[in-house]
């Protein structure tokens, strides 16, 4: 089967999933989660754009963390 990529924003795709969902369970459930599935695996950031862990916190004695 042929393919091809589409560029809508989010609430385009919302409004899409919208009236896909007033349409029988049947004839659309399978696109719905085709739809769905895309839509996490661009939404999750890349696992190297994770932020660092944070450092504690140092404080010297006078409690000012300089």
């Amino acid at each position: 089967m042929q393919t091809i990529q589409l560029s809508l924003s989010i609430d385009e795709v919302n409004l899409i999933l919208e009236s896909l969902g007033q349409q029988p369970y049947r004839t659309v459930h399978q696109l719905i989660a085709n739809i769905h599935q895309q839509a996490q695996m661009q939404l999750q950031p890349p696992a190297s754009d994770k932020p660092a862990v944070p450092s504690a916190n140092k404080t010297n004695h006078n409690g000012s963390g300089q």
